[in-house]
């Protein structure tokens, strides 16, 4: 859940329904206006496995994220602009509220999944544990990742031709939560 408020995200972002993440296909429900945000994962029961939720910022930031009305533990992970993981705040818990989590160095991309999801896939901070552009998926099942040349991702984790981020994220005014 996101604490703070920001613009909302454009919705051409809008029909990815996966992920590739340390070899896993994630499926993702998408957090992208200010109200997803805010909500996140809030009040749900819970996640089926490779399930989570993706938050795209307008622009890169240090966003900070609480658990907030949570009812299961999670995995924080903050991607950069090039889709690089920066910081994983394994584990949160909706006991740690108030508490707040963030990552030292600007992320544009926050992605929530199950507790323990991180160390059973062995996803550590670094460029070697990156989101795979190649295993983006659009709700028709469709690759996202597509012509060499062409925009790459017309949703989630917005790629240019060069395999950088391109996804709109802007700072929140506040933190942000799980």
């Amino acid at each position: 859940l996101l604490v703070g408020h920001q613009p909302p995200v454009k919705k051409e972002i809008s029909n990815v329904q996966s992920i590739k993440i340390g070899g896993v296909q994630v499926n993702v429900d998408l957090a992208l206006t200010p109200t997803e945000q805010e909500q996140g994962l809030s009040g749900r029961s819970g996640l089926a496995e490779n399930t989570g939720m993706l938050f795209v910022f307008d622009q890169p930031g240090q966003y900070a994220f609480w658990m907030k009305d949570m009812k299961f533990s999670l995995d924080m992970i903050w991607l950069d602009t090039n889709l690089k993981v920066v910081y994983i705040k394994k584990d949160a818990t909706p006991e740690s509220y108030p508490a707040t989590f963030a990552p030292g160095s600007n992320a544009k991309y926050v992605l929530e999944v199950s507790s323990g999801f991180s160390d059973k896939n062995n996803l550590q901070v670094g460029p070697a544990h990156m989101v795979d552009p190649a295993g983006a998926h659009r709700r028709d099942g469709s690759s996202v990742y597509t012509v060499p040349g062409a925009a790459r991702f017309t949703s989630r984790a917005l790629m240019d031709t060069q395999g950088h981020g391109v996804a709109a994220a802007q700072p929140a005014d506040g933190p942000a939560t799980a």
